[in-house]
């Protein structure tokens, strides 16, 4: 009877470490997903806003490839948990 007991508890302990592998992987799977929702909001804004803010009365060049920049910017420091740092202004040049 014993033996059986140890046999239980030696599964339950498994079947823990597997619930946690598996929450461990759903919980990283969950913050990918919300990083991917982020990133695409993120380029439907600039998809939206490319012309008026590629334009030269606003001081973003057509030389910068904006969203690309934005969107690594957005990524990076979105992965080290930092706020965006810098936003681009869209008052027009005087």
């Amino acid at each position: 009877m014993e033996e059986r007991v140890y046999e239980l508890e030696e599964l339950e302990e498994q079947v823990e470490r597997v619930w946690e592998d598996t929450k461990l992987l759903y919980d990283e799977e969950l913050e990918i997903l919300l990083l991917q929702r982020e990133l695409e909001q993120a380029e439907r804004w600039l998809s939206s806003y490319e012309n008026t803010l590629m334009a030269e009365e606003y001081g973003v060049g057509p030389q910068v490839t904006l969203r690309t920049k934005t969107v690594r910017l957005l990524t990076d420091e979105t992965l080290r948990g930092d706020e965006p740092s810098c936003t681009t202004s869209l008052t027009p040049k005087h």
